[in-house]
């Protein structure tokens, strides 16, 4: 098993603080990614500590969009289809080990990741230190991208488990927790979700039809809100790919108040040349944890 810390840290912007962290863990062909780790349920919030983490929620509206940018990006580097006056040739695999959103003056997400790649015929790792400039302003829009540093590392470290279908389920996880904070705009995933059937379970709640449907009335049911992801589970089911995703709601219900969730989703999934198409979902909301939202468990 081979562990590796993976931060999200939100610094204090305009008064407003919290804290998110991710836990990468990969073992056997499991890969788990948890971010933006929230302890939550499906119920109101009334201690004085929501309303503070209700206006980053409010104020990074797009930051599932943006980290959807990052991961394609690096996705197209491993394509070797992005720019490559950054980076080395012949590039592997890429490992996330940091990132931080700083809010202010700017909108960025700062990112300390590995690079492996090959040379000569070894695999040597670059250790890259960069920002993703975004303006959360205009459709979480990717503005740019600064480096900061690189230089090479020695490390033992296998990086293969990084690779291009790595970045490519996360640029659809991504995508989709996106597209159910506001599908109004359902551009990241036009052609995926054509078809698909969801079925949802909300307390005594039952949905089961189209996935625009279903999506609609969680929506009306629930009120508006902004998902964070949690974990990943990724594996292959008779010839198909299924994700189990596990995510943090919070937002304001139909009636007006403050409210949270705890949610796991089975996304089952079919490969195409164009990327995936969504066959169907199951969502069911969880009993709450008992912890601190400020901790992670995974």
């Amino acid at each position: 098993m081979m562990r590796n810390l993976l931060k999200f840290k939100v610094l204090p912007a305009a008064h407003h603080y919290a804290k998110a962290f991710c836990v990468l863990n990969i073992r056997k062909g499991l890969t788990i990614l948890c971010c933006f780790a929230l302890y939550v349920t499906t119920a109101h919030a009334s201690d004085g500590g929501f309303k503070a983490q209700q206006s980053i929620a409010e104020q990074n509206q797009d930051l599932n969009g943006a980290i959807y940018s990052i991961m394609r990006w690096y996705e197209d580097v491993l394509k070797h289809r992005a720019s490559k006056r950054y980076y080395p040739e012949n590039i592997q695999n890429i490992q996330i080990l940091e990132a931080k959103l700083l809010t202010t003056p700017r909108d960025n997400i700062a990112l300390k990741v590995w690079m492996g790649y090959l040379k000569n015929g070894e695999t040597k790792i670059q250790q890259v230190k960069e920002n993703f400039v975004f303006d959360f302003n205009r459709g979480h829009r990717f503005v740019g991208l600064n480096k900061l540093s690189s230089k090479a590392i020695y490390s033992d470290a296998s990086l293969g488990e990084y690779d291009v279908n790595y970045y490519q389920q996360r640029r659809f996880v991504y995508a989709w927790l996106a597209f159910m904070d506001d599908n109004a705009n359902p551009k990241l995933l036009k052609k995926a979700i054509e078809d698909a059937h969801y079925q949802w379970e909300i307390g005594t709640q039952k949905f089961s039809g189209l996935l625009l449907q279903a999506l609609n009335r969680r929506n009306t049911l629930m009120g508006k809100g902004r998902h964070f992801l949690r974990s990943i589970d990724s594996e292959k089911v008779d010839g198909k790919l299924q994700l189990t995703l596990l995510s943090s709601w919070r937002g304001v219900s139909p009636k007006n108040k403050p409210s949270i969730a705890k949610i796991e989703q089975i996304i089952e999934l079919k490969e195409t040349a164009n990327g995936y198409k969504i066959l169907r979902i199951k969502e069911q909301h969880l009993l709450p944890d008992i912890a601190p939202w400020e901790k992670l468990l995974c």
